[in-house]
């Protein structure tokens, strides 16, 4: 039987680095802020005209610049969502900065656009950009760049929708450790993992759909396309797997609504191993993630970083060896007799 390992590296963001403040007790309940209609106002605009179906560049390039914009609360890692109609070779191209005063800012860095959080049943034209690290911040400025097709068509921006979420290390009820831990197992072939329990708490556990199980029969993997070292005070991957987590599960202020995190597995730099959806750890069945718009028959492994340029670390790559192998494991194939798409 061959193994069918299908490999894609899907762009999750790059990174806004803020000093971050004390530690606040919150939930990791991303909140939604929605630009539309007349809040296009309180921006500035460049070569931008607003239309009564949103906005629209009057030369060739232009730029949006929304004001700047307190969040209802600290967050620590960012995520857009947007409605644009969009002609062949015509762009829309996001940038953004955070602070935790209002006064003293980040840099603007390029938010590239998230493949992995588009769904089937999304309206036309929606797209995604993030989640990206922000430090810890209670302020956040975007910047929208449009470019003209060289036919002449222009983009139109319907919506921004920025949603916010605080990934630190306090959840309702339970605090999850500082450190990840390993959770060693009674089955030989299963490797090492920080159980859901351990990275998320009380939250994860009383917030996640139950399962769907379906056999699997190749592996899906992923970057966060975020950065490959903690980036300022940052001192745990733990964070960032809280808040892909928040973002992937609620259905309101901000989330995809998909009940859990898309992702089987998630592996820091370390290789360390994390679960990801509930059931993914079970020995006898298969969950079915949503790391590909629920791709039943598939194991999906992100792998924390950014790999267009370099490979991942030695630890990383083990670790997903590791996890091949436990799964062909499961059913008594030859995890190397595969085939590559």
């Amino acid at each position: 039987m061959v193994r069918r390992i299908f490999v894609c590296l899907a762009l999750l963001g790059l990174v806004l680095v803020f000093r971050p403040a004390a530690a606040q007790p919150v939930a990791h309940r991303p909140a939604e802020q929605i630009l539309t209609g007349k809040d296009w106002e309180t921006g500035t605009f460049t070569d931008v005209v607003p239309t009564t179906d949103g906005l629209q560049p009057s030369k060739v390039v232009a730029t949006y610049t929304t004001a700047p914009t307190t969040a209802p609360r600290p967050f620590t890692h960012l995520l857009l969502r947007w409605n644009v109609t969009l002609p062949v070779s015509a762009t829309v191209a996001w940038q953004g900065r955070v602070s935790s005063d209002g006064q003293r800012w980040t840099d603007w860095v390029v938010l590239d656009e998230n493949h992995d959080l588009m769904d089937k049943n999304d309206a036309d034209g929606t797209r995604y950009a993030g989640p990206s690290y922000a430090g810890v911040a209670r302020w956040w400025q975007l910047r929208a760049t449009f470019t003209t097709a060289p036919n002449g068509e222009q983009p139109l921006l319907h919506l921004l929708a920025v949603n916010t979420v605080d990934g630190r290390n306090v959840v309702l009820g339970q605090s999850a450790p500082d450190a990840p831990r390993q959770e060693t197992t009674n089955a030989v072939s299963r490797p090492p993992f920080v159980s859901r329990s351990a990275w998320g708490g009380s939250e994860v556990e009383a917030n996640s759909v139950p399962a769907d199980y379906y056999p699997a029969n190749h592996l899906v993997v992923h970057h966060t396309a975020d950065p490959n070292n903690f980036v300022g005070s940052e001192d745990s991957w733990a964070d960032r797997v809280r808040a892909i987590w928040a973002f992937h599960t609620y259905s309101t202020n901000g989330g995809r609504g998909w009940g859990d995190i898309g992702y089987n597995w998630i592996v820091d730099p370390n290789g360390v191993i994390y679960e990801g959806r509930r059931g993914s750890s079970e020995n006898d069945r298969d969950a079915v993630a949503f790391h590909d718009t629920a791709n039943s028959g598939s194991v999906g492994v992100v792998m924390i970083g950014t790999f267009a340029n370099v490979a991942p670390s030695t630890n990383q790559q083990t670790a997903l060896v590791n996890i091949l192998a436990w799964k062909a494991d499961q059913r008594d194939i030859d995890p190397w007799g595969r085939s590559y798409y």
